[in-house]
């Protein structure tokens, strides 16, 4: 090793000794962002299974069962929008006898149900 190459070294360790790395900060811990952002998740996801199963529902309940899902959405937000106050019902009665007859589903009737037996099914 040369005198060069020490006095490089001696530069090097003199300078490398005057910076300070900068000071540790505690990590805060990102268990509780996950699981808040897990439960968001989770209810976001129950909410729109029961919504959907809602919406099932409502169009199974008016025969339209075999309807598109955007149509039962229609029927559905239909259906709550008749049950505000002050909606004119006939009229809520009249649109949702249109949805049905436009949908194509066959009107279900309980009494005559393939499954039923007895002297008046045929």
């Amino acid at each position: 090793m040369t005198d060069i190459d020490t006095d490089l070294k001696r530069l090097f360790d003199e300078r490398l000794g005057a910076v300070t790395p900068p000071p540790r900060t505690r990590r805060r811990p990102r268990g509780r962002l996950k699981v808040a952002a897990a439960a968001a998740i989770a209810t976001v996801a129950a909410a729109g299974i029961g919504l959907a199963m809602d919406v099932n529902s409502v169009a199974a309940t008016n025969g339209l069962d075999c309807a598109s899902f955007p149509t039962k959405v229609q029927l559905w937000a239909q259906i709550h929008r008749s049950d505000l106050p002050g909606t004119d019902h006939s009229a809520a009665k009249a649109e949702l006898g249109r949805m049905v007859a436009e949908s194509g589903c066959a009107i279900h009737d309980p009494m005559h149900h393939p499954s039923r037996t007895g002297p008046h099914h045929g």
